[in-house]
């Protein structure tokens, strides 16, 4: 590795009350929405999309920023080019959707590491919670060439207008219940899919299905569940961590726990995969 980088990302930030994220902490936060220029590596071809200024877009099309997070590795000169997670909601939303809301995810950069994403997102007030869809709702990726500003938010708009789309598939996980060995059989594909295929001999996987707060329980232990109460409930402990680990087997007792998931790409990735088996689940019992 070169001595010169280091690489980590925060967790999103989000404000404590939920409100929108003014400037001042976004720059804080994610520094990289505010370059002026792509990464001194890109080509003549490459077409620079400042975030900021889709910010201003946005803005005018409704959309407030409420959440930020960005991947920590900067050059030796300091110039923030990394990728960064925006994540939107239309204000009309905020206003009259507050324990659970559709917002658009922005996922970009302007060092080449990543297109400019859009996907679709969903907010749980009760565990200040970032799911995102999966790929049944389409995701949106936009080439840093040949392209302008008015498309990005066009397409923004587009998959905002999904949201019908994605509130019946959240009703449909909500109408149908999981008997207790369909809920162990998905938690041991959600986790799988966080740690592969040796996942048994680092996690008893029965205990993400462990509730998190009292008012979360929502079902009998061992009885049945919905599909969005069961994925809920493991996606937030696959993604937030603190999930007792088995010890090791080298006779040494160490208290191990699952570590948070936080850097972009994982957390994206794992987050639209627990959405497509959620989905599956409720399609398919």
């Amino acid at each position: 590795m070169n001595m010169n980088t280091h690489t980590s990302t925060r967790e999103l930030y989000r404000n404590r009350d939920n409100s929108p994220l003014d400037r001042f902490q976004i720059r804080r936060v994610a520094p990289s929405v505010f370059a002026d220029r792509e990464d001194e590596s890109r080509s003549k071809k490459y077409r620079f999309v400042s975030s900021d200024s889709l910010l201003d877009q946005m803005e005018e099309a409704g959309f407030l920023v409420v959440g930020a997070q960005e991947q920590r590795t900067r050059k030796p000169d300091g110039t923030p080019t990394r990728k960064h997670l925006i994540r939107f909601a239309h204000r009309d939303v905020l206003e009259h959707h507050r324990e659970q809301r559709i917002e658009v995810v922005m996922i970009n950069s302007h060092n080449g590491s990543c297109s400019y994403q859009l996907m679709a997102g969903i907010f749980r007030l009760v565990c200040t919670n970032g799911l995102i869809v999966g790929a049944r709702i389409a995701a949106i990726n936009i080439c840093h060439m040949g392209h302008t500003g008015e498309d990005v938010i066009a397409a923004s708009l587009q998959l905002a207008s999904e949201t019908p789309r994605i509130m019946d598939d959240i009703r449909r996980m909500q109408g149908v219940k999981l008997p207790y060995k369909r809920q162990v059989d998905f938690v041991h594909e959600a986790a799988q899919l966080r740690m592969g295929d040796d996942y048994e001999d680092r996690i008893r996987p029965e205990a993400l299905l462990s509730p998190r707060r009292w008012n979360d329980i929502g079902f009998t232990a061992g009885g049945p569940a919905t599909v969005w109460q069961c994925f809920n409930r493991v996606q937030e402990n696959l993604i937030r961590g603190g999930v007792p680990l088995k010890p090791q087997k080298d006779g040494v007792y160490r208290r191990r726990s699952l570590r948070a998931l936080n850097g972009i790409d994982g957390n994206t990735r794992l987050n639209r995969e627990l959405w497509d088996l959620a989905d599956s689940y409720a399609l398919n019992n």
